[in-house]
């Protein structure tokens, strides 16, 4: 379970995500009024519109304006707003309403964060990866102090 600014999601032990929350919230769908019971998000591979409903998540990371999760296989998916970089895909592109596959490492990842304006995730080599629009070696030390 993950609470954002106003959303909320949950991973279920079948490895379902489910959100709820205010109308323009990053619930994972579009909605056009607040969810006050939790819907199932969908997440479908852009290489493959097959693949809906295979992610099977483990984690899952809110914050004010994005959600991130991490599936059993390691892979990263996040939706929501993107101002900052905040989903690490490259560039400050609008909000991703929908889940989006995002690559950041080679490794699986075991461990995610969203603050208000950034992301973090920890991969089983132990690299720290994070994605900011300030930049700090606050993320840093903190690696050092932890891993």
């Amino acid at each position: 379970l993950a609470c954002g600014l106003d959303h909320s999601v949950a991973v279920g032990e079948c490895g379902g995500v489910w959100s709820w929350g205010a109308e323009g919230a990053p619930l994972g769908y579009q909605a056009s009024a607040p969810q006050t019971t939790p819907r199932r998000v969908k997440f479908v591979s852009s290489a493959d519109e097959q693949r809906r409903d295979k992610v099977h998540a483990c984690r899952a990371a809110a914050a004010d304006g994005h959600t991130l999760v991490v599936a059993r296989d390691g892979a990263l998916w996040g939706w929501g707003r993107n101002t900052h970089g905040e989903l690490a895909v490259g560039s400050h592109t609008a909000e991703a309403v929908t889940p989006r596959r995002i690559t950041i490492s080679s490794s699986r990842l075991v461990a995610i964060a969203a603050g208000a304006s950034h992301s973090a995730a920890v991969a089983e080599d132990s690299e720290v990866r994070r994605e900011a629009a300030r930049r700090s070696s606050y993320f840093d030390r903190m690696a050092e102090m932890y891993l």
